[in-house]
């Protein structure tokens, strides 16, 4: 199984955070016509979240996010302890509204209330302003 349209970023100089994304076993694409319950399931958003780590050569899974998503976009604070997941989609057709951040130190998701996006965001780069995302 592989995965497409997730998102990367260094947490460190020696790790990378791998988010989200379309798993693809069959190797549908997103816009592909699928028929079935059955052929759909394979065509997952993905809620994995994994580190990689540059010194041991090494895959560490992370905590999940709470929606599965794919096209999102993501960046990390200057201060290196939040990394934040935007806008996507979380199903076939459904944008996600909703802004997932991911707390460094603590290693666990949340969902920032009252942080709805006032529009959908799809396949865009996420950028720094003033040091937050």
């Amino acid at each position: 199984m592989g995965v497409s349209h997730h998102c990367v970023v260094e947490l460190s100089n020696i790790k990378t955070m791998l988010i989200g994304g379309q798993t693809l076993r069959y190797h549908h694409d997103y816009y592909s016509n699928i028929k079935d319950n059955e052929e759909r399931e394979e065509n997952l958003f993905s809620n994995l979240v994994w580190v990689f780590d540059w010194h041991t050569m090494e895959w560490k899974q992370m905590s999940r996010l709470h929606k599965g998503r794919h096209s999102h976009s993501c960046a990390q604070t200057l201060d290196k302890k939040l990394v934040a997941v935007v806008g996507g989609f979380t199903d076939i057709d459904q944008p996600s509204l909703d802004v997932e951040v991911f707390d460094v130190d603590t290693e666990e998701w949340r969902i920032l209330k009252n942080s709805k996006l006032p529009w959908e965001v799809v396949g865009v780069p996420f950028i720094l302003h003033q040091g937050v995302p």
